[in-house]
């Protein structure tokens, strides 16, 4: 039911990636790259960024590897806890299995 809940939700199951930044040696042709290229990075914000956006996409993930021992034993009422939630529509609330994840 939890992983179903949260199946609706796009952000939990990809992770947008922004723009790489602006560089006058990308190639005319995606079908013959010399050797010699590099690609352009995503410039010094990429960390942050991911540290907040890949957050909901790492919950299936988490859910998926749970197990009785995890999260001092507690897995199942913070699943039921977070379901609740879930329940009352509070969209983009933060999760406790969210939580335990950064902490």
């Amino acid at each position: 039911l939890y992983l179903q809940k949260i199946s609706t939700d796009n952000e939990r199951w990809s992770v947008p990636l922004p723009p790489r930044a602006k560089s006058n040696k990308t190639p005319i042709s995606t079908t013959t790259i010399p050797d010699n290229y590099k690609v352009p990075s995503f410039g010094v914000d990429i960390d942050e960024y991911l540290e907040s956006a890949a957050l909901k996409a790492s919950l299936p993930c988490r859910l998926i590897t749970l197990t009785h021992r995890d999260l001092d034993g507690n897995g199942y009422t913070i699943l039921i806890e977070d379901l609740e939630e879930m329940n009352e529509g509070s969209s983009g609330a933060l999760l406790k299995l969210e939580w335990a994840e950064i902490n």
